[in-house]
């Protein structure tokens, strides 16, 4: 037989018993929020009840919003003793705390809980003075596994930074199986590795941060493309208060006075080598304003970011994202 279609021959049989890499996806809710895994791979080697067992274990670490979890054990001094999940979000915590002078602070709980973001109550006044006495995370630290607090009221908000450690959590996961290509996405915080179908970068959509864009994905400001890296968006549009005066009251407040967070920030889009730092700093631009924030990402050695602000009613828009 003639040696060239040998070869021929040869190559075909080899390319079909190739493995077929396919996409695969699932999502499911988990923080009071939906989730979405997307992967590619020659076989359906992420179960989804893993990821949901995963995402469990975690709730029952940091979640606020569970009465049984180890977090809310330690703001009710009921135990002192963190794990690796808190004790990892406590450290990126301290960090962020530091760089901004203040200005991020997971120990603003029992602000948040004043003034009805963790429970829905109605707020009108908020005794903001008497809550600061026992605000601050120089007030708070973890020593050999150990919650150590200067004042027994001191609780910890892990929120904003935890949903995106939940995201590397995850992406940890899938990593571990072998797999490259893939995007992990929980209420919004994501982290997209390699690429999609083709070789493609991942595409994420940025919503524009206007009152009423309550659906991600309807209205968007622009889209960004990501590979082996963490976003997380943070805003004051879609978690508001209006108290009886009319006036409003942001979701994100300012921990160093105790106030609502009401500078010139409508968004702030951070991307970082995970999703934990992007969620963290993300937060600390929105309290920071749009002048300090834009100091600080032309300085950043460790993110980029693309920060959307009303100055003079008009829109602008600053980015360091390539």
């Amino acid at each position: 037989m003639n040696k060239l279609i040998v070869a021929i021959i040869g190559i075909f049989i080899f390319a079909s018993c190739t493995p077929k890499v396919k996409r695969y996806e699932f999502s499911g809710f988990t923080q009071g929020s939906t989730y979405k895994v997307v992967y590619y791979s020659t076989e359906a080697s992420i179960k989804q009840y893993e990821i949901n067992d995963l995402l469990s274990e975690f709730s029952k670490s940091c979640s606020l919003f569970d009465s049984t979890s180890l977090l809310t054990k330690i703001n009710n001094n009921i135990t002192d003793s963190a794990d690796c999940h808190i004790i990892a979000c406590e450290k990126l915590a301290r960090h962020i705390y530091e760089v901004s002078e203040g200005a991020y602070d997971i120990t603003s709980a029992p602000l948040s809980e004043a003034y009805g973001f963790l429970r829905k109550k109605e707020i009108n006044s908020v005794n903001v003075d008497s809550i600061l006495a026992f605000v601050g995370h120089d007030k708070l630290s973890i020593v050999d596994g150990k919650v150590i607090k200067k004042d027994s009221r001191i609780a910890m908000n892990l929120n904003s930074i935890a949903q995106g450690y939940s995201v590397d959590l995850v992406s940890k996961f899938i990593a571990s199986k072998g797999i490259n290509n893939y995007l992990v996405e929980i209420g919004g915080e994501v982290y997209c590795s390699g690429t999609k179908d083709g070789g493609k970068l991942w595409r994420i959509g940025i919503d524009k941060p206007i009152d009423g864009n309550m659906i991600q994905g309807v209205a968007l400001d622009t889209v960004l493309t990501l590979k082996d890296k963490g976003l997380n968006t943070s805003g004051n549009y879609r978690k508001f208060h209006i108290k009886d005066d009319g006036k409003r009251v942001n979701h994100i407040l300012d921990p160093r006075t105790g106030l609502s967070s009401s500078n010139d920030m409508l968004s702030a889009t951070v991307v970082a080598d995970n999703t934990a730092i992007a969620d963290g700093y993300a937060t600390m631009l929105m309290v920071l304003g749009s002048e300090k924030s834009i100091k600080f990402l032309e300085e950043s050695k460790d993110i980029t970011g693309y920060i959307i602000y009303n100055k003079n009613n008009k829109i602008e828009i600053f980015s360091t994202i390539k």
